[in-house]
């Protein structure tokens, strides 16, 4: 085997080339890879509590909706109570003031006669 001083000069220039990667190049690279990496986990866990938000939202929207409709139902039923109660009132009233009317015209005819 012949080992002459290019082997050897090659082997050291591999060697400084190889060191001088692992002083300057490699350690800005590993960190730009960590950066990126923790800005995925960021943007994941970003994700994840929106679309947790977003459940939590449209859960409460739903509890609203629900609640605004028994609102609107029992104000329904409430104005129809009402309203049943003033037609009533309408035909006693009526009924009264038919009432009233025919005696004052029996008076009437009465007292023509």
């Amino acid at each position: 085997m012949d080992i002459n001083l290019t082997l050897i000069g090659q082997t050291i220039a591999m060697i400084v080339f190889v060191w001088f990667c692992m002083k300057f190049i490699w350690p800005p690279l590993l960190q730009a890879i960590e950066e990126r990496q923790q800005k995925i986990e960021d943007g994941l866990a970003a994700a994840d509590r929106g679309q947790e938000k977003l459940v939590q939202a449209q859960a409460e929207a739903d509890e609203i909706i629900s609640e605004a409709r028994q609102q609107a139902t029992s104000i329904l039923n409430q104005a129809n109570a009402r309203a049943n109660e003033i037609v009533a009132e309408g035909k006693a009233d009526g009924g009264k003031e038919r009432e009233r009317q025919l005696a004052a015209a029996k008076a009437e005819i009465e007292q023509e006669a």
